[in-house]
Order: C-alpha cells, then sequence, then structure tokens
C-alpha cells in the first residue's frame, strides 16, 4: 500500500512539474519506468540480501528477533493483518499487555519455532485422512485406493496418541466416509486446535517419487519446515523438500497446517513401500514425533510402544547414547551404532539390516533399526547381560578378539 501511495506521489509531482508541456505518451512511459524501478529494486534487494548476508536488511532482522522474545515471554503471537484482518481487543479484558509479571514468572514450553501459550492439557492436533467414501484420491498401480492408505495411517496416529495425555487427538474422519474440504478445516477452526495435519499420498506419472511436505499461510511456514525431517526420515525416499502451495484444507485453517505426502502410489516401488503396514506403522510413528516435538511434549518411545523395555548398551567399555530395549524375552540394539563401532561390513535395505550379505532381523523403533543381540554372537561377539536377561538392566558386547572378524 505504501508503495502504492509512493508512486501516485512521484507521478502527480511529475504531472505539476511538466503541467505547460505534459504528454500523455511521456507520462505514460514515466509510470512504466517508476513501476519498473521499485518493483526492479525491490527484486534486486532481495538478490543481494539472499546471496550476500551482510547486505541483509538489518532492522527487518531486529524486528524479527524481538518478535520471538516477545513470544517467548508469553505475548500474544503476531498475525499478518492481511490474512486476518485487525483483531480487536474485548471489552471485558483489560487493556494490558498479555507479558505482566504473571506470564513472567511462569514457565514457557517451546513447541518448535512456535511458543505457548495455553497450558498442556489444552494441546488439540487435528489428523485428517484425506479423501473418503465416494472420493477415492488416487489410485496405484496395483489399483489400491489412497483413501485406504490416509485413513490407516491417521488411526495409527490417533492410537499413538493416547498414551500421551498432554495432546488431544481429533480425526476428520475415522471411517470411510466423505468429507466436505469446508468441513475438514471447519472441524480443526471450531476446535481451535493448535495444529492441523492432513494425511495424503500422491500420485502423477510413473517416475514421480519423493516426499513432499506442503503449507499455505505464513503461520505454517515454520510447522512444515520443522515437522518435514520427521516425515521424510521415516519415508527413506528422495526429498521433495517443503511447498508452499494454496490448498483448501491448509488455506482456510486458523493455525498452523500442513499436508503430508510421503511418496508416490503411481511409482511401483515407493507404492510397494507405502501399501505395508510396517511402513505405515513407522509414518505414524513419525508424524506423531513431529507433533510432540512442535508441541514441546516430551515423547516416550517405550510408553508409545507397549512392551518395550529400555536397556543400556555397552561395548566393551563404551556405553552408547542410544538405548536398547527388552522385548518378549529378546534384546533389540541399534544396528548403525553397534556395527559401526564393531567395523562391520552392513547395509540397510528394504527395512531391513543386511550384515555380510546376511539378512538380520530388524525391528523400527523411533526410526531407528534395531537388531538381536544375539544375532551377533556368530561372528563373534561376546553377549552378556546385567544383571540377567530376566531382568536386564545392560546389554555388554564384547567384541572378537581377531580383529575383521565381523
Amino acid at each position: 500500500m505504501w508503495n502504492l501511495l509512493d508512486l501516485l506521489y512521484d507521478v502527480s509531482y511529475f504531472i505539476y512539474k511538466s503541467a505547460d508541456t505534459l504528454k500523455w505518451d511521456a507520462l505514460l512511459i514515466y509510470i512504466v519506468y517508476a513501476v519498473g524501478k521499485r518493483s526492479g529494486m525491490k527484486m534486486f534487494r532481495k538478490f543481494l540480501a539472499d546471496h550476500f548476508p551482510y547486505l541483509a536488511d538489518e532492522n527487518e532482522d531486529w524486528r524479527k528477533w524481538a518478535t520471538k522474545q516477545i513470544e517467548l515471554l508469553g505475548g500474544a503471537k503476531w498475525q499478518p493483518t492481511r490474512l486476518y484482518g485487525r483483531t480487536k481487543r474485548s471489552r471485558k479484558r483489560a487493556a494490558k499487555n498479555s507479558t505482566t509479571s504473571s506470564t513472567l514468572s511462569q514457565p514457557v514450553t517451546a513447541r518448535g519455532s512456535q511458543q505457548r501459550r495455553k497450558t498442556m492439557d489444552e494441546l488439540t492436533v487435528v489428523i485428517d485422512a484425506g479423501h473418503g467414501g465416494k472420493d477415492t484420491g488416487a489410485i496405484s498401480c496395483t489399483k489400491k485406493l489412497e483413501k485406504d492408505f490416509n485413513l490407516s495411517v491417521a488411526l495409527k496416529v490417533a492410537e499413538r496418541f493416547k498414551s500421551i495425555p498432554e495432546v488431544k487427538v481429533i480425526l476428520t474422519r475415522s471411517t470411510d466416509v466423505f468429507i466436505k474440504l469446508t468441513d475438514r478445516s471447519k472441524i480443526a477452526n471450531e476446535a481451535k486446535a493448535d495444529a492441523f495435519i492432513s494425511i495424503h499420498a500422491n500420485s502423477f506419472f510413473k517416475s514421480s517419487q519423493g516426499t513432499q511436505t506442503y503449507y499455505t499461510n505464513v503461520i505454517s511456514k515454520d510447522f512444515a519446515t520443522m515437522f518435514h525431517p520427521y516425515v521424510l526420515k521415516a519415508t527413506c525416499f528422495k526429498d521433495g523438500k517443503v511447498n508452499k502451495k494454496s490448498l483448501s484444507v491448509t488455506r482456510k485453517t486458523k493455525m498452523p497446517a500442513i499436508l503430508l505426502e510421503p511418496g508416490f502410489l503411481s511409482n511401483p516401488k515407493e507404492e510397494a513401500v507405502l501399501m505395508t503396514e510396517e511402513f505405515q506403522d513407522t509414518f505414524a510413528e513419525a508424524i506423531v514425533q513431529g507433533s510432540c516435538a512442535f508441541f514441546g511434549v516430551t515423547y516416550n518411545v517405550s510408553t508409545a510402544n507397549p512392551g518395550l523395555t529400555p536397556i543400556t548398551t555397552v561395548i566393551g567399555t563404551e556405553k552408547l547414547p542410544d538405548p536398547g530395549y527388552i522385548k518378549e524375552g529378546i534384546s533389540w540394539v541399534p544396528a548403525r551404532s553397534v556395527l559401526t563401532i564393531l567395523g562391520a561390513l552392513w547395509t540397510f535395505q528394504d527395512k531391513q539390516v543386511v550384515l555380510s550379505g546376511t539378512p538380520l532381523d530388524t525391528l523400527l523403533i523411533d526410526n531407528t533399526a534395531y537388531i538381536k543381540a544375539r544375532d551377533l554372537v556368530p561372528a563373534g561377539v561376546g553377549v552378556f547381560y546385567e544383571p540377567s536377561l530376566e531382568n536386564a538392566k545392560a546389554v555388554l558386547l564384547y567384541p572378537p578378539k581377531q580383529e575383521g572378524a565381523i
């Protein structure tokens, strides 16, 4: 708006100064010149700031920093007037800044780059299983339906959130029914949700591939950027990156909202992975992890996966940062950490660890591959438990005496 007023001022001044000799063609040329100068300079300044950080606008950086500090202290999050209009202060509320001594004395809980002002028991996430009913969504190369994939993952996400009392989950649909796009965003808006996640699967060419995360409004950009690595780690597909796109469910929601496209059903290789129970479990796990990271809620893997008992993993005298687990009387150790230290020749193919050409039983926990400790015994690794397997607090691994045995 200010650029427009500035332009009108320049044009008016030009007309005033050349009123006696003004020609319409000259005026038109000047207007084109003035518009081009402003838009061209704007693009040129952005190009320089992007490629030469020292030329960035420090005032803009300072404003962003100050805004974050205000939010950290409990202040209201800034919302752009162009998207939401001007907000009016309630008459019943005292005209007092929210960063008073009472709010300053309370702890702040981070949710990614956002900051919460609500208490933990007010956290709400809406999980939207895309399509449904008469709307099948994409049809895979083996005639499987996208709507079934979306619903399966959404139900798995809701089940995992049951172990996290701080977060309330609302599903836009829990059965195979058709829900209008406008109704999906309406459900989230009426619930005053803190986040909205729409689950989909992509489809285009047979060769299309990759994992993508979409957002529309500016308040969702940080959410999408923070969330995408969790999804990408779960899929292990090509990085389709975070993309801005005007989608109904992410455009009409009033809270941070994203739409997930983990892979392409039109791609035979990706479709074969997407439609497996194992992948859908892993994908659902990633969605829960990403949500908890955004909300600043601690996510306990063993709580979310009943039957897992965490134990310490020790190789020789070195304690690993990644825990091991006992599940149904069997000990599982983190494959990457253990095999790297042991200097073993191994790969990870199709969600399975392959050690020296031999596939091993693999368990995916928190998007990390685990293998049975006892499967290392044939390679000469000593496996012991402290104090015992029945009541293990730690699994002790001793490398083979002969170097390069694994």
